[in-house]
């Protein structure tokens, strides 16, 4: 992200890193910035034909792109077309696999954003747990996640309880699943990170007007802070069905 002096978002790009470009090529179809250009990295054509302000030390500042994040809209129309109410009462589930998951044990004097493959499980099965027991019972729970087969065991086991999970439509239909998923995520009432940390469900949770994101570690033992969120709400431990919240994570 680009900056002027007055620290609003001229230009908004990504480049070919981590050989996710051809998700970076549909940035600018699926999506728009209010009052910024969409462009690629290397267009400097673009950047000096629209005479930019560049600030090189701001382009990596997580707090100025999280206050501006609320500029972000989806080119598509999306909506929830498994509704069993009002959906006043939805949440959001984010299971963040692949890159966020190691194999080397956490330093608590340190902070970390990766999660054990035994914080991960430990973190689906809570939420699980804890979805079924809450009441008043949600409306809907939407999954998002990079990893299909966890995605649907989570759902399963929550259908199996009786909980309603909804299925998100968009118009066109051939949405990129990455832009459907997180735009999905943002219309829900609360988003429920579960992973040590996820840009993916902490900017879907701005992006959603600062809807309340449960958060599987304190903010202080993550990288999660310099994205200002000013909702952060730890996991809710139910002893029983029916029962209120007893404990936290945290």
């Amino acid at each position: 992200m680009i900056f002027n002096e007055e620290h609003h978002p001229i230009f908004v790009w990504r480049s070919h890193s981590n050989g996710r470009g051809d998700l970076y090529d549909q940035i600018s179809h699926w999506l728009t910035v209010d009052g910024a250009y969409i462009v690629e990295e290397n267009d400097t054509d673009a950047v000096q034909q629209n005479h930019i302000a560049c600030i090189p030390n701001l382009k990596k500042n997580h707090s100025i792109m999280a206050s501006n994040c609320k500029r972000i809209k989806p080119n598509f129309n999306i909506s929830f077309i498994s509704k069993t109410s009002a959906n006043t009462n939805m949440i959001g589930v984010h299971i963040r696999k692949s890159d966020r998951i190691t194999t080397f044990t956490r330093d608590p004097a340190a902070k970390d954003d990766q999660t054990t493959p035994q914080e991960s499980a430990a973190a689906i099965s809570l939420a699980t747990n804890a979805i079924i027991s809450k009441r008043p019972k949600p409306d809907g729970v939407f999954i998002a996640s990079e990893d299909p087969k966890e995605a649907q065991k989570m759902r399963m086991k929550l259908q199996d309880a009786g909980v309603n999970i909804l299925i998100v439509g968009t118009d066109p239909i051939d949405v990129h699943p990455v832009f459907r998923d997180f735009f999905a995520l943002s219309m829900c009432n609360e988003i429920w990170m579960l992973s040590s940390f996820s840009s993916f469900a902490i900017m879907a949770a701005r992006v959603g007007n600062d809807k309340p994101l449960y958060s599987l570690l304190p903010p202080s033992y993550t990288h999660l802070e310099r994205y200002l969120v000013p909702d952060v709400r730890p996991f809710p431990i139910y002893l029983a069905k029916n029962s209120t919240p007893h404990a936290f994570t945290w």
